[in-house]
């Protein structure tokens, strides 16, 4: 069976397989980030099931902002950062980047559409959110081992 109707970044499997490894990434950061606020802000020693559906519904920036409490402002920084990207990512239309002189002839290239800006989305793009994201895995588990911010 043939598919008609295709998104213009299917056409390219490489950069498929990077924009869903970088969501991949930074799903797993949102969800550290809510167990590291429910364990460092003791919320288990509350009632452990309000604090967790609470915390589901919190959205990334809500989780870092709440997270500011006891992270160094660095790891907030790069927290924030991330966020950005996630959002370019996530609020965003894909599309191929068209030839001007002739519209019908495709690219190659993709970019982003967001705020009224075109951004390249490209393998390294792509690949800077991932490795972001695993730099920020290691410090987030890090701090895991560190006191709750209650002693």
């Amino acid at each position: 069976m043939s598919r008609k109707n295709k998104l213009p970044i299917e056409n390219d499997e490489g950069l498929l397989l990077e924009y869903g490894r970088a969501f991949a990434w930074i799903n797993l950061i949102e969800y550290v980030l809510g167990e590291l606020i429910y364990f460092k802000g003791n919320l288990n020693l509350a009632n452990p099931k309000l604090a967790k559906k609470l915390l589901e519904k919190k959205t990334f920036g809500a989780k870092i902002e709440l997270s500011r409490i006891f992270l160094d402002v660095s790891i907030v920084r790069q927290l924030e950062t991330l966020n950005k990207k996630r959002v370019t990512l996530a609020h965003s239309a894909v599309s191929e980047k068209r030839n001007s002189d002739n519209v019908a002839k495709k690219t190659g290239r993709y970019i982003i559409q967001y705020n009224n800006k075109e951004i390249s989305l490209t393998k390294n793009f792509l690949k800077e959110i991932v490795e972001l994201a695993q730099n920020l895995s290691l410090k987030l588990h890090a701090e895991f081992t560190k006191k709750s911010i209650n002693g």
